[in-house]
């Protein structure tokens, strides 16, 4: 039995008993302003934390060149309006960036404990795939208004779909909301809410909606990745038992990286050189009962593979 990766991160977070300081987190807001399409920069700046729909764009959007296929990017994800740490771990469901697809939305076993870090799966796209999703978005009509797809299905606390594309040159910020009734792509009224979700089921079965144009299946290999670590309060009477690995960095537990949302006893940073290299391969094979400690400091980490253009979570905490 296998289920997606994403609700069950959050109940397997909580069941390892990484106990978060009451009171320690605000929710984000519920606010959904219309989203703009904008020309993207050749290199755009980092983009403050997805507080909202609209305000959630890639750090790094790829630079435009001639070609509206060799310059396409997509990503997608979800935004809803809960404390953060518990959304950490939701890797995006689909990512297209420099021609390799990234399917975050992977299965994992319905055991516990869980794996500490959930990789993606990789395929390579082809020119004639992207192009295939850039002409659907344009017959539904996804890319001509200003983006806003919630019509009146957006109430307080609503999950959110996000979708930036960059086509031609344009960066485009799609908002929808999750679980909406798609229709059929042949007869669905274009810029609807209802074109949206099609879309939207279209691209989370891209294995099978374009299979010819996708190589084989790979693992991801992150260049990047974000990591919060909760301290344990009193480790002995955490039920059930973490599983002990000393703390690999030099960098000390209690000075790594940033406090997150501005609690004691909660740090966040995002990992790349050689730290990464470092940590990559006990992130790998731990579980969400893996703990490190240092003296007898105790931290529950959890993980999170970025993809390109992705903001860490760490810095929405800051």
């Amino acid at each position: 039995m296998h289920r997606t990766a994403l609700p069950f991160l959050v109940v397997a977070f909580l069941a390892a008993g990484c106990a978060l300081p009451p009171g320690g987190a605000s929710p984000a807001p519920t606010g959904t302003p219309a989203p703009t399409s904008t020309v993207a920069p050749s290199a755009a700046p980092v983009s403050p934390p997805p507080s909202t729909p609209a305000q959630a764009s890639p750090s790094a959007i790829p630079s435009p060149s001639s070609s509206s296929t060799a310059s396409f990017y997509l990503r997608g994800w979800y935004t809803q309006a809960i404390a953060p740490q518990y959304t950490f771990p939701w890797l995006p469901p689909m990512t297209i960036s420099d021609g390799v697809y990234i399917n975050g939305n992977v299965a994992v076993p319905t055991i516990f404990p869980g794996p500490l870090l959930i990789l993606p799966v990789s395929r390579s796209i082809t020119d004639a795939g992207i192009q295939s999703i850039i002409d659907d978005a344009h017959s539904l009509g996804l890319l001509e208004g200003n983006g806003d797809f919630t019509g009146s299905g957006a109430q307080p606390g609503a999950k959110l779909i996000n979708l930036d594309m960059l086509v031609g040159g344009v960066t485009h910020h799609l908002v929808g909301v999750d679980q909406l009734m798609p229709c059929d792509p042949a007869a669905c009224a274009p810029g609807t809410p209802a074109a949206f979700t099609t879309f939207w089921n279209q691209l989370l079965t891209l294995d099978t909606w374009l299979p010819k144009d996708l190589g084989e299946s790979q693992q991801y290999t992150p260049e990047r990745i974000a990591l919060l670590l909760t301290q344990s309060a009193d480790p002995p009477t955490l039920s059930p038992r973490p599983t002990l690995v000393e703390w690999p960095l030099t960098t000390p537990l209690a000075s790594f990286g940033n406090p997150y949302l501005g609690q004691r006893g909660m740090r966040c940073a995002t990992l790349s050189g050689d730290d990464l290299v470092t940590l990559l391969p006990v992130l790998r094979d731990g579980t969400q009962l893996t703990a490190f400690y240092e003296g007898k400091d105790v931290w529950m980490p959890t993980a999170r593979a970025l993809v390109p253009g992705e903001p860490s979570p760490c810095d929405a905490g800051l």
